[in-house]
């Protein structure tokens, strides 16, 4: 056993969050942790494997903040293919060229769309979809 002398350093203990209640400028950042956490989760284990209480864990949020969100994790699993879908469908109007003839513009959209939808993210993801 050392024992210490009083002149020797002692590292503090880290300090640990306030806990409760998030700042109003963090409150979105629970919503993107959970989300991510629980894609994380579904591409990694499965619908079945994966429960709210690992989402919560993983996203370093309460298990009340997730419920207060979403209602069960079939509603959980909705909101991140609801945030894929959205994602594939947020393509920015300014980048297609506007002196491009309509069928032009539309083999533009669909072309970024599928794009995203062969990430292999997406593809696994909507493998989950389907063996849920």
């Amino acid at each position: 056993m050392q024992v210490k002398s009083q002149n020797q350093e002692q590292t503090p203990a880290p300090q640990k969050g306030r806990g409760g209640r998030p700042s109003a400028n963090r409150a979105g950042d629970v919503d993107r942790r959970l989300l991510d956490a629980a894609r994380r989760l579904f591409l990694a284990n499965g619908f079945d494997a994966t429960s709210c209480e690992l989402v919560a864990a993983d996203a370093g949020a309460g298990k009340a903040s997730l419920y207060a969100r979403y209602a069960n994790k079939e509603a959980l699993f909705t909101a991140v293919v609801r945030r894929n879908v959205e994602t594939m469908l947020a393509h920015p109007v300014d980048l297609i060229p506007t002196e491009l003839p309509a069928r032009e513009r539309l083999r533009v959209v669909g072309s970024s769309i599928l794009i995203h939808a062969l990430q292999p993210d997406v593809v696994s993801l909507m493998r989950v979809v389907i063996a849920t």
